[in-house]
């Protein structure tokens, strides 16, 4: 399971994996046009400031070094 909270978002979100405990990931963050707007090496468990970001809706995807993929969507507002 990968949740983002709050959701709709407007500043900090956490984004939280559990079951990843000690993965290396990269984080992705897909706009509703298909433009990767964001990735970078991230923590299971994290903080995301989407303050800058265009309000939109965005799928957030989480995918390990060992192929594992997860995925969540989040509201900009």
């Amino acid at each position: 399971e990968f949740t983002c909270a709050p959701n709709p978002a407007g500043g900090i979100v956490s984004l939280n994996a559990p079951t990843w405990a000690n993965a290396e990931c990269t984080l992705q963050a897909i706009g509703a046009a298909g433009q990767v707007c964001f990735e970078d090496r991230f923590p299971p468990s994290g903080m995301l400031d989407v303050s800058l970001w265009p309000p939109g809706m965005y799928a957030l995807v989480l995918r390990s070094t060992i192929g594992r993929v997860a995925v969540a969507r989040m509201v900009r507002e």
